[in-house]
């Protein structure tokens, strides 16, 4: 912390008395004793007989010694009346001192007050933000996790495109594909080529809305679609460039494919009524 100099000016010290006001009061006293001293010499030697242990001679009647006294302690009067307006504008003075230090202190207080405020906005915005991250984080992680375990179960489960025509149109027809050409590649790509085979082999049924289907692997079939699922409620969690990347995989339209095969196959209807009894 840096110190400062101490300032030319500067009040004395609560409760002591300012170094002007001891030099006039010291000098009045001494005026005052020195005046008096004066004008008792005066009268003794003006007055024969007149001596300090003998006042009565000094005076012949009452009335001078009330001369005396008052024409001895009028000047004193007015010298003290000077000294007291000196020191009163002295103590003034010295009061106005007071409230501007005290006023430049409760300014330096609200500045460092302003300080401490924007320091602490400042931690705090640090905070949210790290605390930003890691959520974004820890939504990235769970959601690369969740695509993880969904391209694990289109590579295991590639057999569930499997469908055999059971209405009069798709006689002899079906729909049947599997993944081999995207082995040993990586997760995203398992999931778009996915969606691109299950596009391409949908648009070439040129299914109509009587079109039924009957699937092979339909228990199968629900487990993959609950990691579809799964993959969406994840990239929800998502913000920024990652939402934009795991857009790409577009995983609501493998959903809406898939539950188009839902809504022409009866026995993947029954296998999804029962999906709470199925073992993941």
């Amino acid at each position: 912390m840096q110190e400062h100099a101490p300032q030319k000016g500067k009040p004395a010290r609560k409760g002591s008395w300012p170094t002007a006001s001891v030099i006039w009061l010291f000098g009045a006293t001494l005026a005052s004793l020195a005046w008096v001293g004066l004008a008792v010499s005066f009268l003794a030697g003006q007055e024969p007989g007149c001596a300090v242990t003998s006042w009565r001679a000094c005076f012949e009647k009452v009335g001078d010694w009330g001369d005396f006294w008052a024409g001895t302690f009028s000047p004193l009067a007015f010298l003290w009346l000077v000294v007291a307006v000196i020191l009163q504008r002295a103590e003034l003075a010295l009061t106005r001192r007071e409230f501007e230090d005290n006023r430049a202190v409760a300014k330096e207080q609200a500045e460092e007050s302003r300080r401490q405020a924007t320091f602490i906005g400042k931690q705090t915005d640090i905070l949210v933000e790290q605390e930003e991250q890691r959520a974004a984080d820890q939504a990235k992680k769970q959601f690369d996790g969740a695509v993880e375990v969904l391209a694990a179960r289109l590579l295991n489960y590639d057999h569930i495109w499997t469908f055999f025509g059971a209405s009069a149109d798709l006689v002899g027809r079906g729909l049947s594909f599997r993944l081999e050409d995207y082995e040993g590649g990586s997760d995203q790509r398992i999931v778009i080529g996915t969606g691109q085979e299950l596009r391409s082999s949908l648009r070439q049924l040129k299914l109509s809305a009587m079109s039924q289907m009957e699937a092979r692997y339909p228990v199968d079939f629900v487990r993959v679609y609950r990691s579809v699922l799964a993959c969406i409620t994840a990239q929800d969690a998502l913000e920024g460039a990652a939402l934009t990347i795991a857009k790409n995989l577009e995983l609501r339209n493998l959903r809406l494919n898939m539950e188009r095969l839902v809504n022409m196959t009866p026995n993947l209807t029954d296998a999804f009524n029962t999906d709470g009894d199925l073992d993941d």
